[in-house]
């Protein structure tokens, strides 16, 4: 009874304090606030990088596509189960990359911009530098250079393409303000 008793009055006293706290740290604030900037957006992605974006993607189904062709061409026999595994793994990782590369294009982030044409100009270069190769590989006839061919130039006019959309004015013009917002 007299833990009841004492229950009860510490109950009332804590509903008491409770009613008699003036000031919660913890609660909003009751003043306007006033003096802060608000961040404006950029709006959606300009249509020169989601053309950029939807060719690069255009550029990875190319591979994904040519690659098994040319890897069969150059196996004399039954590929080994591990090259098989190997191929299937890069092209999983081909797929993740080109995934994130469009994925920071489309946010906005210029330094993705600026690695992807370098990565673009590297790749073009060895494009032409890698033909001696394919010239050696037609003599023993183990590739089709025609096919070869084909891949190369449309990848090169891919790649060339989406370096000039993000570089085109109103793509330029979008990554700035992306830019100024961050």
């Amino acid at each position: 009874m007299w833990a009841v008793r004492r229950h009860e009055a510490n109950c009332k006293t804590l509903q008491s304090e409770i009613h008699t706290i003036t000031h919660n740290p913890y609660s909003p604030p009751t003043a306007p606030v006033g003096g802060v900037e608000t961040k404006q957006v950029a709006g959606p992605v300009d249509k020169n990088v989601s053309r950029a974006c939807a060719l690069t993607w255009l550029s990875t189904g190319l591979v994904l596509i040519v690659t098994p062709i040319e890897y069969r061409n150059l196996q004399s026999a039954a590929p080994p189960p591990e090259s098989l595994l190997q191929l299937v793994a890069a092209c999983a990782v081909l797929l993740l990359l080109t995934w994130w590369i469009v994925a920071k294009l489309q946010a906005g982030r210029n330094w993705m911009r600026v690695l992807l044409t370098v990565l673009i100009v590297l790749a073009t270069l060895s494009t032409f530098i890698e033909r001696d190769f394919h010239s050696a590989t037609l003599v023993t006839g183990r590739t089709s250079l025609t096919l070869t061919l084909i891949h190369n130039g449309l990848h090169v006019i891919l790649d060339l393409s989406v370096v000039a959309l993000l570089f085109s004015p109103s793509a330029r013009a979008w990554f700035a303000a992306k830019k100024a917002i961050a």
